[in-house]
């Protein structure tokens, strides 16, 4: 077929003819959409929404520093999509357009499409895996040349908690991640005034970090404790030594965790200390760190939720265990004082 004989709204692969959908939306409209569901959803939206098909990042809290928010955006296809997500709240969405009339696909488009679906998936899987191999090879290399935290490191003594398994490397602590066979993939590192950020690229979904213990000395110990952030988790072992204690490091990550624990130790005791974010559900109508948890105990039954709770003149701020011991503390110091 020459060139002169497709109309202008269509386009030929792989032998089959496709009319492109997305002429058929206005690119103002897609947009306005798709920041109406950020809003809804995240309570932010950055003021420029880019429709490239790419990831960027943008700002959920209002602050410039803050790069939590990610989103995808493109106009392609059939249908325009796209998918964001805040790291912070531990939300994740997939997305598309809505209220608009599509052109009913043939039987050969749908086999091409969901042949370029797969080949795309494979492609992608790959990709990400060597990029992981290679993160897991600079985090082993990172992580051997750390010394070990010491207890004077300045998170570690405005948490009060121990170093536990944490190392030090250019003053910022060293949490490792690791999967249930014991490789380290990536790492966190918390700095002086508590600022996280894990190793660019690298893979979290589903690890963790063990305090207390080995991965293969987990059903030994009878139950193991999840957190989602370090000092937590020190809290708690600190609290319970005899248990097995493990870093999740947000939300989000609690139920890949829990998932991969409970497949390989099927009748493994599980307790979930959650953060009672109590300013999120002031703020945003949602307590992210209950709802989270709320989601894996639904999934599994034999999973234990518990989580700390505050008196009413506590700050709104606070939020998990290690917040509530270090306020208890400080209130008691305030009182000996008086």
């Amino acid at each position: 077929m020459s060139n002169k004989n497709k109309t202008p709204d269509s386009v030929e692969l792989a032998g089959v003819r496709m009319y492109s959908s997305s002429k058929s939306f206005d690119t103002n409209t897609v947009i306005d959409q798709f920041r109406t569901a950020l809003l809804s959803d995240l309570g932010f939206a950055p003021s420029e929404i880019i429709a490239d098909g790419q990831g960027h990042r943008f700002s959920t809290n209002g602050k410039h520093d803050n790069k939590d928010g990610r989103y995808i955006l493109h106009l392609d296809g059939f249908k325009p999509a796209g998918y964001y997500e805040c790291h912070r709240q531990g939300i994740k969405r997939f997305w598309k357009v809505s209220g608009l009339p599509l052109e009913p696909l043939t039987p050969e488009q749908r086999r091409y499409l969901y042949m370029k679906a797969q080949r795309e998936r494979q492609a992608e899987a790959e990709r990400l895996d060597k990029q992981y191999q290679r993160i897991a090879e600079r985090a082993m290399s990172i992580w051997r040349k750390a010394e070990p935290a010491s207890h004077v490191h300045p998170y570690l003594l405005r948490k009060r908690v121990p170093a536990y398994i944490a190392r030090v490397s250019n003053q910022s602590l060293l949490i490792p991640l690791y999967d249930l066979t014991g490789k380290m993939w990536s790492l966190q590192f918390i700095g002086a005034d508590s600022s996280k950020r894990f190793l660019s690229g690298g893979k979290k979904h589903g690890l963790f970090c063990p305090l207390t213990c080995e991965v293969y000395d987990f059903a030994k110990r009878g139950k193991v404790l999840i957190a989602e952030g370090f000092a937590t988790a020190a809290t708690i072992a600190t609290l319970e030594p005899d248990r097995a204690v493990i870093v999740a490091f947000d939300a989000g990550n609690l139920e890949p965790v829990v998932d991969s624990l409970i497949k390989r130790y099927p009748n493994l005791p599980i307790e979930i200390i959650a953060d009672n974010d109590r300013k999120t559900e002031r703020t945003l109508k949602v307590n992210v760190g209950l709802a989270k948890a709320k989601a894996v105990a639904d999934k599994h039954p034999q999973v234990i939720i518990k989580y700390p709770t505050f008196p009413d003149d506590a700050p709104i701020e606070l939020s998990d265990v290690n917040d509530l011991v270090n306020w208890q503390q400080q209130q008691e110091t305030l009182k000996g004082g008086v």
